[in-house]
């Protein structure tokens, strides 16, 4: 959807998928408009083009004002083995503040 937040197809249980959009938590990328933004976006797109699948770790308990969970995101290029994304995978949040395409937020 933009930098931040994420429009994800959540496979549960017997096989049915549900549509969710997510915001990376504890952390704010620039808006969508500016060109910082546009790079933030492209960042994450770079990321996540081509993945099979990410691991998704929410806080049921935590939402943003426009009611999105807040969730971490974890992937590994060329994985197929969700245990070892989720116990080894590349923390998508961090990479965003380690770029600095964004900032913490709480």
């Amino acid at each position: 959807v933009d930098d931040d937040t994420l429009l994800v197809l959540i496979e549960g249980g017997g096989g049915n998928l549900v549509k969710e959009r997510l915001r990376l938590r504890g952390i704010d990328c620039p808006e969508l408009k500016t060109e910082a933004g546009q790079r933030a976006k492209r960042f994450v797109e770079g990321k996540l083009k081509g993945l099979p699948f990410i691991i998704i770790r929410t806080y049921k308990e935590e939402v943003d004002l426009h009611a999105r969970y807040l969730a971490d995101v974890f992937y590994l290029v060329g994985e197929t083995e969700e245990a070892s994304v989720a116990a080894e995978g590349n923390f998508l949040n961090q990479e965003l503040l380690d770029a600095k395409m964004a900032v913490p937020y709480s």
